[in-house]
């Protein structure tokens, strides 16, 4: 199995949490609007909750760098076109330094560079791993999302903060939107369908099955209980 990104905690000392509940709950609200903005910040956040919004900055930031760089390498427009998006969720979470008036870890950055050691080493490794083929691109890309995805879940049991709720929401579905769409690059190129690699079978099902991810026909006709 692939390694994590550091600050995950273990599958079963997370918070349970239904990825599909949460995301549910939050189109139903209307807090998912591609550009409504934020609720008013809080006074003040806690030390978890503004270690949170710093990590998932330089993360996103590792996701924008990492396509950036695979689009280079191979001129898949895939990659192209996520690290664009990956731009705009490193906004998002910039925002919210902002607004909190904290330190922004990306501030001066070079691409591919990063404050926290643990991160920079990974995307190392990551870029390293990648240049092997772009199936392995592929699925390089693949474990970011589902890291990304893992991480946001676990910074969303963290806080009751309307406006990191709000902001953390919206980077779930679409970091799901990027792993339905890297599974299927998979897919296309391997004929064979895509095993989580961080996921149960049942948090990627979620993932499938989640708002705006079409019905589960378009969704390359998915069974419950694969193996991992």
């Amino acid at each position: 199995m692939a390694e994590r990104l550091p600050g995950k905690v273990e599958l079963e000392m997370r918070k349970p949490r239904s990825l599909w509940l949460v995301l549910s709950a939050l189109a139903v609200g209307g807090m998912l609007t591609a550009y409504a903005p934020l609720p008013s910040p809080a006074a003040e956040l806690s030390v978890s909750e503004a270690d949170g919004l710093a990590f998932m900055r330089e993360e996103e930031k590792l996701a924008h760098d990492l396509y950036t760089e695979l689009y280079d390498l191979y001129g898949l427009p895939v990659f192209a076109n996520i690290a664009r998006s990956e731009s705009q969720h490193m906004q998002v979470v910039l925002e919210l330094l902002d607004a909190y008036g904290l330190k922004d870890p990306a501030a001066g950055k070079l691409a591919g560079e990063f404050l926290d050691p643990t991160l920079q080493a990974l995307y190392d490794d990551l870029l390293a791993r990648a240049r092997a083929s772009q199936e392995e691109a592929l699925r390089v890309a693949a474990l970011v999302e589902e890291t990304d995805i893992l991480d946001l879940q676990q910074r969303m049991a963290q806080t009751d903060q309307a406006d990191l709720v709000t902001a953390y929401g919206r980077l779930l579905q679409a970091s799901g939107q990027h792993l339905r769409v890297f599974s299927g690059q998979i897919e296309r190129l391997t004929g064979e369908e895509y095993a989580p690699q961080l996921m149960t079978a049942d948090e990627y099902d979620q993932i499938l099955s989640a708002p705006g991810a079409g019905t589960p026909g378009a969704m390359r006709g998915r069974g419950r209980g694969r193996a991992r």
